[in-house]
């Protein structure tokens, strides 16, 4: 948790983005990612494979997100988080979150 002057930070949501395709490994934005704490990333009609440790995933290997299903990235995973599909033809909804005002 983050505290200034003794308080702590409001997190708040700062950005937003729709990932459409997966037919390939995609990343998050970067662009999207700069400056931010964390993202909350949801599977839409579809089960996408993710990697968050810098690895590549396949149709075969990295974990399962379930359609409707909700993980937040945060720090360096955010810049390593990488989704593939998997069953189906997935779209990510991705919520950015940053330190709020003061």
């Amino acid at each position: 948790m983050l505290f200034r002057s003794g308080f702590p930070a409001e997190i708040v949501a700062a950005d937003r983005e729709t990932i459409a395709s997966l037919a390939t490994a995609t990343g998050l934005t970067a662009e999207k990612v700069a400056g931010k704490r964390s993202a909350l990333v949801q599977s839409v009609g579809g089960s996408p494979r993710y990697c968050v440790e810098g690895s590549t995933p396949t149709t075969s290997s990295g974990l399962v997100l379930w359609a409707g299903s909700i993980i937040e990235v945060d720090g360096l995973e955010m810049t390593r988080f990488k989704a593939i599909d998997y069953v189906g033809t997935a779209t990510l909804e991705v919520v950015y979150k940053s330190e709020g005002g003061e």
